[in-house]
Order: structure tokens, then sequence, then C-alpha cells
């Protein structure tokens, strides 16, 4: 059987990037770790929208999803011990 974390619709862009930093990322990373005590994730699948409005905040969409990739899918990966291929 196959664990998978489902999460979607971050609509990242500067204002909830500095709340993910600020609030929500430690919080978020405890439940993680409860979670991967039970039983390991295998799978991490994002459905929705990664950054909001193209990554107007950011400049471009190029930027904007190299700042989800940096700040929200790497440090995922590394908690939940995933290869970029599971994400």
């Amino acid at each position: 059987m196959i664990r998978i974390l489902h999460l979607t619709d971050f609509h990242l862009n500067t204002k909830t990037l500095k709340d993910w930093d600020d609030f929500l990322k430690d919080a978020f990373f405890k439940k993680l770790d409860n979670l991967q005590n039970e039983k390991p994730i295998d799978l991490v699948l994002f459905t929705g929208d990664m950054i909001d409005k193209a990554g107007k905040d950011f400049g471009s969409v190029e930027n904007g999803l190299n700042s989800f990739k940096g700040n929200i899918i790497e440090p995922i990966l590394t908690k939940l011990n995933l290869d970029i291929s599971k994400f």
C-alpha cells in the first residue's frame, strides 16, 4: 500500500511566503513528523495553484516556481526523505 500526502492551492506570493516562514512551516513540519512516525509517506501530490497570479510578486512565472520549489517542495521532500520524482 502506498501512502500519499495531498496538498493543494498554496497560491504562493510574497505575503503567503512570509506567512509560511513566520507561522505555518513549523506546525506543518511537526504534523509531517507525526504522519511519518505512523507510517512513512511515499508520494506527495500537489493539486491546484502553486503560485499566485502567474508569479507576479516574484517578477515572473519562472521566479515564482523557483521560489515555490526552494521554499516549499525541497524542504518537504527533505523532511520526508523523498526524491523530487516523488513529488
